[in-house]
């Protein structure tokens, strides 16, 4: 009997200490929508400035305070610090990765990424910078959707869903003649 309320009590306590996680799953055209709206922020986006330190105001802090409740939306989160600093690098990009997509040596790929297109005639220096460029894009691109996917709780599992959502937005916003990856591989000039 005293074992028996020995676990009683042991599982009591372990009990208390569960943790429960509650994922998310969009609709395709919720991602897709996402998608578009950062991939738009990228377009237009600004560093962001630096220096200047900002004060804690503490004033009113033992007055009572009114609490406000967090509207729940079906509608995925497309903002935090992380995706607004990767916004900022990706868009002081564009001005050194455009000129490599004119020339149709990179393109935006089928899964959301940038790549270098096999046969690109460039010189040795061009190569070496346009794989600079597409490793710090790449890079900011998965922080990105690796963020997107923890502050909306969903699954690692969904990483290929907004890879997917990203990939078509960026195809679809690539400029004429610029080079996308098709779904089966091959790669086209966009018309």
């Amino acid at each position: 009997m005293r074992n028996l309320c020995l676990m009683a009590g042991m599982l009591l306590l372990l009990s208390g200490c569960m943790v429960a996680n509650f994922y998310v799953t969009f609709p395709q055209k919720d991602l897709e929508k996402a998608a578009q709206q950062l991939e738009f922020d990228v377009q237009k986006a600004s560093p962001p400035a630096k220096g200047g330190h900002s004060m804690i105001d503490l004033r009113g802090f033992w007055e009572p305070q009114t609490l406000f409740a967090q509207v729940v939306t079906s509608e995925p989160k497309i903002s935090s610090s992380a995706i607004d600093e990767a916004k900022a690098r990706r868009n002081g990009r564009i001005p050194n990765v455009q000129p490599f997509k004119n020339k149709g040596a990179v393109g935006e790929n089928n899964v959301g990424l940038l790549e270098i297109v096999p046969g690109a005639s460039l010189s040795s220096a061009e190569a070496f910078q346009l794989q600079k460029l597409v490793r710090d894009e790449n890079r900011d691109r998965m922080l990105i959707y690796q963020e997107f996917i923890k502050i909306n709780n969903m699954t690692k599992a969904d990483l290929k869903r907004v890879q997917a959502a990203f990939a078509k937005t960026q195809r679809e916003n690539a400029n004429s003649g610029e080079m996308v990856q098709n779904s089966d591989g091959s790669w086209s000039a966009k018309k």
